[in-house]
């Protein structure tokens, strides 16, 4: 990877369609935090997390409060790149269970002369699973002052860079990186999926 990329994982959200904090459901021996820190961990030199005000304990990971906690995922990015030692980071959400580490060096060779490398599926950007730059702070910033909370507000702002699903696809194979966990029937869904392989 030829730049150094700090992990940001957002993981302060009340997980309301749950009912319950969907980080720590189960993925195999882990929980999904603790499988997607993991993750990170095998091509970031630091992984950061956003906790809100969920207690998490980690040795490895920076665990912070949420300096936006009515921000949504627009705040905790903030947060996590204030608190950033590195020029890229890649953010993303807690839900994410098919999540793979390499993602993060494909994005982050693609990232010279842009603030945000996004990943593009299916027409649509995934704003929480993709690479910013700490130029991003003003922007962000600013936008959360009118109240804004949507990730893809700051976009026309930024020099974005798309990532087609296809062309990472070729590298990480079919597999969905981006699929979350929001409902309970999400869950039964990979939960299925995932005792099949």
């Amino acid at each position: 990877m030829a730049v150094q990329v700090t992990g940001i994982l957002l993981a302060g959200g009340k997980s309301t369609r749950m009912n319950f904090n969907k980080a720590l459901l189960p993925c195999g021996p882990l929980t999904m935090l603790e499988k997607i820190v993991y993750e990170l961990h095998k091509s970031c030199t630091q992984v950061i997390i956003v906790a809100g005000e969920n207690q998490y304990e980690f040795k490895d990971c920076l665990v912070i409060p949420d300096l936006h906690p009515d921000g949504g995922p627009l705040g905790g990015i903030y947060t996590g790149l204030r608190a950033s030692k590195t020029e890229y980071n890649f953010c993303m959400a807690c839900d994410m269970p098919r999540f793979k580490g390499e993602l993060v060096n494909i994005l982050a060779g693609k990232a010279a002369g842009y603030q945000v490398v996004v990943p593009q599926v299916r027409g649509y950007y995934e704003p929480l699973l993709a690479l910013y730059h700490r130029s991003c702070l003003n922007v962000i910033e600013e936008v959360l002052k009118t109240g804004q909370r949507k990730i893809v507000a700051i976009y026309p702002y930024l020099k974005v860079k798309a990532v087609l699903h296809e062309e990472i696809a070729e590298k990480l194979g079919e597999s969905e990186y981006f699929l979350n966990i929001n409902t309970p029937e999400d869950w039964e869904s990979y939960q299925g999926s995932f005792f099949k392989t």
